[in-house]
């Protein structure tokens, strides 16, 4: 093999007994000895001519062997890159996303806690401010309802604005959670006085911040004042039938039975126009801010 052919990859395996070229795939060799698992739809039977590698894949210095085609130190083609780019698209990273609310009493100190939030390495993606009414905020603590503080909580989250945002991080819930402190402010001072419970809170139900529990938790709180975002990975399955049943048939129901008795002339724009106004996540919106 290595005499009539010396320029296969065929060659090369003879020559080292350690290396083996499975079926169905070949093996580049660049001129510093590196050798390079391709796919195994890269073959010879898809090589027409020397011409076609060089505008795929060959770089200046690249000695490049498959069965049956040599081609050595080809010019780099002005579209290399956008080709390789389509071959093979950057992997999608899933960023971990966590729910942050400065509570009504440091709303005034809302610019130095963002600043904060960012300078600890968190993207702020998603911002906005409200007003939740005792209802809303009955809803959003639905997990404490039925403890001793749960009627103080939604008494003191609905009396005035609030700032949510959504950030962004590896690893968000946790080190949010570990930014945050614990939950009592005063509990705060003594065991983590650099926290931001320990810096703007003032006890066990003003402690300044609010931060997502668990992975779970942030999607669900989200979802809850960011009706609107669309969280990744998408659920499916059991989980999206479920998500289907709890959030939409119900609203969908309702709207499609107001239809049946408004009968208006365009029911589409109708039936966009009742979901808007009815949807049962919307938050009741003091001001607006820009994204």
């Amino acid at each position: 093999m290595r005499d009539r052919a010396p320029h296969t990859v065929h060659s090369w395996a003879a020559a080292d007994p350690g290396l083996r070229v499975p079926h169905g795939s070949v093996r580049l060799r660049l001129e510093r000895c590196i050798y390079l698992r391709v796919p195994p739809w890269f073959s010879s039977s898809s090589l027409t001519s020397a011409e076609n590698i060089s505008q795929g894949f060959c770089e200046v210095g690249v000695t490049l062997s498959v069965p049956g085609v040599r081609v050595r130190k080809e010019q780099v083609n002005s579209n290399l890159e956008a080709r390789m780019e389509v071959l093979m698209p950057e992997p999608q990273i899933y960023v971990e996303r966590t729910l942050a609310i400065i509570k009504p009493d440091v709303i005034d100190k809302e610019e130095e806690i963002e600043d904060l939030i960012l300078r600890s390495g968190f993207h702020i993606i998603q911002k906005r401010k409200l007003q939740l009414s005792p209802e809303q905020c009955s809803n959003f603590y639905a997990e404490q309802f039925g403890k001793v503080f749960f009627p103080n909580l939604t008494a003191y989250m609905s009396s005035g604005p609030i700032v949510a945002m959504v950030l962004a991080r590896n690893c968000a819930v946790s080190y949010w959670k570990e930014l945050l402190g614990p939950p009592n402010s005063l509990r705060a001072r003594i065991t983590h006085p650099h926290s931001l419970r320990a810096l703007y809170g003032t006890d066990g139900l003003r402690n300044g911040l609010h931060g997502s529990l668990s992975i779970s938790s942030a999607e669900k709180e989200i979802r809850f004042i960011f009706p609107e975002a669309i969280l990744e990975p998408l659920p499916t399955g059991q989980r999206a039938r479920d998500y289907l049943n709890l959030y939409v048939k119900p609203t969908l129901l309702a709207g499609l039975t107001a239809l049946c008795k408004e009968k208006p002339a365009d029911p589409m724009i109708w039936l966009a126009d009742w979901l808007i106004e009815h949807n049962p996540n919307k938050p009741k919106l003091q001001h607006r801010i820009s994204q």
